[in-house]
């Protein structure tokens, strides 16, 4: 899902977009959810993705997230092609790290594709090194892409640098008493109600606008 201050931003067209696999029709997953909008004057493009876990076992579920990174690149690739200039922002969660198989694809460079950046995170108050943490792991699997030009700042809308972060506010977090230093006050662990917020720890961006007259 996506939320919104309407003050800040007019949605004109949205879409889920469902996943199959041809060689399995008994996949079930999670849609990505395609918005197109005016933000501060500015076309964008967002897909907000939560792509297939890893339960079941990464390696078997490796396939399904490349699965879903080709489908996502084929709908950026067919906006690009429309409009060299068209302002993404793919973001989510992606149950992948940045170095993972599936989570490459939407930033490796193809000739006559759109070339995707990933935005790079760090904590706020360095209280987490990920996400997400499994045992003394930490992870991070909520990400956030962008097209090039959402990187410039002669374009209108930006990206501003170094805003990405990782918000892990103390609040978030209660000690590891296993593994050590602190992991996220999750709501649940399995079915039973843990009291917390999350397993993953929420991300943030600031965006910012050169309009015409500034430039």
């Amino acid at each position: 899902a996506l939320l919104y201050r309407p003050k800040g931003f007019m949605p004109y067209f949205s879409k889920p977009i469902h996943i199959t696999d041809p060689e399995d029709s008994s996949f079930r997953t999670r849609d990505i959810l395609y918005v197109k909008g005016l933000l501060l004057n500015d076309t964008v493009h967002l897909f907000i993705n939560h792509w297939t876990s890893r339960y079941g076992g990464l390696m078997k579920t490796i396939p399904k997230r490349i699965l879903e990174a080709k489908i996502l690149m084929h709908l950026v690739d067919s906006i690009y092609k429309r409009n060299h200039h068209a302002k993404i922002f793919v973001m989510g969660d992606f149950n992948e790290n940045p170095d993972d198989p599936a989570v490459k694809i939407l930033a490796k460079k193809h000739k006559d594709s759109c070339d995707l950046i990933r935005v790079s995170s760090s904590p706020l108050f360095g209280n987490a090194k990920g996400t997400i943490k499994s045992g003394p792991e930490w992870s991070t699997f909520d990400q956030l892409y962008i097209s090039k030009n959402v990187n410039d700042k002669g374009s209108g809308l930006f990206v501003k640098d170094k805003s990405f972060h990782i918000f892990d506010a103390g609040f978030l977090l209660e000690k590891d008493e296993k593994y050590l230093g602190y992991k996220p006050d999750r709501s649940y662990i399995g079915f039973k109600y843990h009291g917390g917020f999350s397993d993953h720890l929420p991300v943030f961006f600031d965006i910012a606008v050169i309009h015409s007259k500034q430039r």
